[in-house]
C-alpha cells in the first residue's frame, strides 16, 4: 500500500470516531431507536473496513526505506549483474577458445604425428641404406686395401725386375758430348787408361739418355757380365780424375728411395748395392729398405 493510501485511511478512521462520539452524546438525551442503532453499527463496520492495519503501516515503511535506498541498491544490482555477465561471457569465451584451441591442437598434432611417422619411415629407410652403404664401403676398403697391398707388391716386384735387368749396367756422368762421337770406342780407350781391358763385344750397348738442360747427357753402358762391371766400378776414383763419374744404373723408384733416406735425420748415408737400397745409421747399422717402408718405424724395430 502507498503512503497516500495510508493517510486516506487515517482520515476516515478519525471521522468515524468523531461521528460516533457526537451521536452518542445526542442519544444521551433520549432513548435510542433500536433500528437506528443497527444502522449505525452497520455504518461503523463499513467505515472500519477502510481503517489502516498494522501490516499496511509496516509495508508503507518498507516502501519508504526501499525508495531511499533504491539508487544504491540498483547500482549494486547492476554491478553484480554486469559482473556476472562478464564472468559468464569470459567463461563462455574461454571455454570456446579452449575448445577451439584443443581442436586446432588435435588437428595440428595429428598432422605432425602423420609427418613424424612418415619421417620415421624415411629415416628407417635411410638407416637401412646407410647400413648397406657402410657394409659396401667396408667391403670396398678391404678390397682397396688388398688391391693397394698387391699393387705395392707388384710395384716392388717390377722395380726389382727392372733393377735386376740393369745389374750389368753403369751410368757415366759428365762425359763431354761431341758431334759424331763413337761412344764404344771412347769407353774402351778411357777404361784402358786406368788399367781395365774391355773388348768391343763385351760392350752390349752404349747410348746417351735425356739429362738436365744445358748439361752433358748421361751415358748408359750395358756390359756383357757382372765381372766386367765389377772391374770398371773398382776404377771409379781413377775415372773421376779424368772428369767422368761412373755410378750404378739405378731405377727411378730406387733413386727416390735413396733421396728419402738421405733426407732422414737418423740416416747418415744411403747407397745402392747388388740390386738393393741400404741406409747407414750413426751407430753404424746397415739396414736394407724397400720402396714403401716407413723409415722411422723400421729404424725403431731394428
Amino acid at each position: 500500500m502507498s503512503v497516500k493510501g495510508v493517510k486516506t485511511r487515517l482520515d476516515k478512521t478519525k471521522d468515524v470516531k468523531e461521528r460516533s462520539k457526537s451521536e452518542m452524546n445526542t442519544s444521551t438525551g433520549s432513548v435510542a431507536d433500536p433500528e437506528d442503532l443497527v444502522n449505525d453499527i452497520k455504518s461503523i463496520k463499513e467505515n472500519l473496513k477502510g481503517v489502516i492495519k498494522k501490516e499496511d503501516l509496516e509495508s508503507a515503511l518498507n516502501q519508504m526505506v526501499q525508495k531511499s535506498d533504491m539508487k544504491d541498491m540498483v547500482t549494486v544490482i547492476v554491478k553484480s549483474v554486469v559482473s556476472e555477465i562478464k564472468e559468464s561471457i569470459s567463461k563462455e569465451v574461454r571455454e570456446h577458445l579452449e575448445k577451439e584451441f584443443d581442436e586446432k591442437l588435435r588437428e595440428k598434432t595429428g598432422v605432425l604425428n602423420d609427418k613424424i611417422d612418415g619421417l620415421e619411415m624415411e629415416a628407417e629407410g635411410f638407416r637401412e641404406k646407410i647400413e648397406e652403404q657402410r657394409k659396401e664401403i667396408k667391403s670396398l676398403k678391404e678390397e682397396l686395401g688388398d688391391v693397394s697391398h698387391r699393387s705395392k707388391e707388384a710395384m716392388c716386384l717390377a722395380n726389382f725386375n727392372e733393377q735386376y735387368s740393369r745389374k750389368n749396367n753403369v751410368k757415366i756422368l759428365n762425359w763431354k758430348e761431341e758431334k759424331g762421337e763413337d761412344l764404344r770406342k771412347e769407353l774402351i780407350e778411357k777404361v784402358k787408361e786406368v788399367g781395365v781391358e774391355i773388348l768391343p763385344w763385351q760392350v752390349n750397348a752404349i747410348h746417351r739418355i735425356p739429362g738436365k738442360k744445358g748439361g752433358h747427357r748421361p751415358v748408359i753402358v750395358k756390359l756383357h757380365n757382372s765381372e766386367i762391371k765389377r772391374k770398371v766400378m773398382v776404377k771409379r776414383k781413377e775415372l773421376r780424375n779424368k772428369n767422368v763419374k761412373v755410378v750404378d744404373d739405378v731405377t727411378s723408384n730406387n733413386m727416390a728411395l735413396l733421396t728419402r733416406l738421405s733426407n732422414h735425420r737418423d740416416i747418415v748415408q744411403s747407397y745402392y748395392f747388388n740390386g738393393h737400397i741400404y741406409g747407414k745409421t750413426e751407430d753404424d747399422r746397415k739396414i736394407r729398405f724397400d720402396l714403401f717402408d716407413d723409415i722411422s718405424r723400421k729404424l725403431a724395430k731394428k
